[in-house]
């Protein structure tokens, strides 16, 4: 009996019958594969004794053992490249956050340099108006860039909006255009405190009235056109409560509350109402309207 086990390998060269093992032909095997265990299992150079039965761990060879890290690295290489290709693919989503981050840094720095300026109280045109030092500076950074950023992703709507889509879509992304172009009109014409009936101050008065108005009847439009899509449900329910704040603080709530606190806020709501447009919608290229 003893001889038999040992010829079907259950049962190591000189041992008995109780040195049968549940593992078969585990004893076999260890020969085989030597010292080229991982640390579960039983290392012979070592003179460690072997774990028997329930005890012993999962053991792998050395060569799958050197071969996972490998598989990782591979993993997280594909990881990388995806996420890369997600960022190249939805790159017009950055431009609203930016333009964000622009306004609020001009704001913040040149009314810190500007003496006597107060946030809550001043208007914000008046950092770029004539004779205030710094003015161009404040046009660029403050009016001109931002609006041009946010009037990239309201091109990357339009765009991304098929190309026989209804009259309402299209005409509500092309309001959207014009309303980054007003805001970007209120830096190129400059407000003139000296002046108030000149040319400059009443061209940045329609620039001021373009950039509310515009922005509203393409909040409008939009939800409307895009009522019952499931890609622009952000759109249709945030873009009309957030140009409605934004027309609420330019227009109304001056009468009630400081100038520079309500052009802040109403500049807010209108930054957050560019940047749901540029975040909706379903995740196809650009150029996608252009195949139909």
């Amino acid at each position: 009996m003893q001889r038999l086990l040992q010829d079907v390998g259950l049962e190591g060269v000189g041992g008995g019958v109780e040195n049968v093992r549940l593992g078969g032909h585990g004893d076999s095997l260890r020969r085989q594969w030597g010292h080229r265990w991982s640390r579960g299992g039983e290392d012979t150079r070592r003179g460690r004794p072997p774990l028997t039965g329930a005890a012993r761990p999962l053991a792998l060879p050395a060569h799958v053992c050197t071969f996972l890290p490998s598989c990782r690295h591979v993993r997280r290489g594909q990881v990388r490249r995806r996420v890369i290709a997600r960022v190249r693919r939805r790159w017009w989503r950055a431009c609203v956050p930016a333009a964000a981050a622009l306004w609020v840094g001009a704001l913040l720095g040149f009314g810190a340099a500007l003496l006597g300026y107060v946030q809550s109280v001043h208007p914000v045109a008046l950092l770029g108006a004539q004779g205030i030092p710094g003015a161009v500076a404040f046009n660029l950074f403050g009016f001109v860039l931002p609006g041009a950023l946010c009037a990239v992703a309201a091109v990357a709507l339009r765009l991304r909006l098929p190309l026989h889509t209804g009259w309402r879509q299209r005409i509500g992304a092309q309001l959207m255009f014009l309303s980054t172009l007003g805001f970007v009109a209120m830096g190129v014409f400059r407000l003139d405190p000296v002046r108030l009936e000149g040319t400059q101050t009443l061209l940045h008065a329609t620039a001021w009235g373009l950039w509310w108005s515009t922005a509203l009847a393409s909040a409008l439009l939009l939800a409307g056109g895009l009522r019952g899509d499931p890609a622009w449900r952000g759109l249709v329910r945030g873009g009309p409560p957030l140009a409605g704040l934004a027309v609420l603080f330019a227009l109304v709530l001056p009468a009630v509350l400081p100038d520079g606190l309500s052009q802040r806020v109403a500049i807010l709501a209108w930054l957050g109402w560019c940047g749901l447009a540029a975040v909706s919608g379903p995740d196809r290229p650009l150029t996608a309207t252009l195949r139909g």
